[in-house]
């Protein structure tokens, strides 16, 4: 059985609930690429907004990011990936 962290944990644990709201960002940024919308974001002050060019660098910067917390996540815990592995899944599971 997975040893599962409470609430209070993760709300301890800032890296965690950092991840989710990361992964929440990527998440919007993909349905409005799906639906070909612009996003609105904050830049140097000021808001932009992001055509599908720069909404599809976002998410490969976010994936880069997410991709450096699991390392870290799982040499913590004593699992380091495998190199041959495949990604963990990201989004929603359908």
């Amino acid at each position: 059985m997975r040893n599962r962290k409470t609430i209070a944990e993760i709300m301890a644990d800032g890296k965690l609930v950092d991840a989710a709201l990361v992964r929440a960002a990527r998440e919007a940024l993909v349905r409005h690429l799906q639906a070909g919308q612009p996003v609105v974001a904050w830049e140097d002050g000021k808001t932009v907004w992001l055509g599908p060019d720069e909404i599809k660098e976002r998410i490969k910067a976010i994936d880069r990011e997410l991709e450096q917390f699991e390392t870290a996540r799982h040499r913590a815990a004593g699992r380091v990936p495998s190199e041959t592995a495949p990604p963990p899944a990201r989004g929603r599971r359908r």
